[in-house]
């Protein structure tokens, strides 16, 4: 169908598994069996929303990539699924089951993956902390001195 002369060209078709997936219910499922824990910290969306364009600013003034941007919190920040319908629709798509289980089976390394433990949790808040407070030093010299 793409081929052909009027076809459906300059479409856009997501071509995944048929079953409801949103980003989180992934990682979920893949997140332990790669090693990794879920923080136990959460920052609430709005607060950040406000401060992160000022804290990305300040690190690329002083020529390095902020560790978040304002694109990347907006994606965190949704959960976000999509509609295999027009492809189903348009082109006669007919997806497989999921492989989600033998996708969870296949990288179900915990053996040789590193734990993430409670001491670097420690480590990546006390760094967090100390990068705000470098910032927070950075803006007030630039604006109040």
């Amino acid at each position: 169908m793409l081929r052909t002369p009027g076809g459906l060209h300059g479409r856009a078709y997501y071509i995944v598994d048929g079953e409801e997936m949103g980003q989180y219910e992934f990682w979920n499922e893949l997140v332990p069996v790669l090693g990794g824990s879920f923080p136990t910290v959460s920052i609430p969306y709005s607060p950040l929303r406000l401060l992160l364009p000022l804290f990305e600013k300040a690190c690329y003034s002083m020529g390095i990539p902020p560790p978040l941007t304002v694109f990347e919190l907006a994606i965190l920040a949704n959960d976000n699924t999509f509609s295999i319908e027009r492809a189903r629709r348009e082109l006669g798509y007919v997806p497989l089951p999921s492989s989600m289980p033998e996708m969870v089976n296949f990288y179900d390394l915990e053996a040789n993956q590193p734990q993430v433990t409670r001491i670097n949790w420690h480590f990546i808040i006390s760094s967090t902390i100390a990068i705000l407070i470098i910032f927070c030093s950075c803006v007030f010299y630039q604006f109040f001195v």
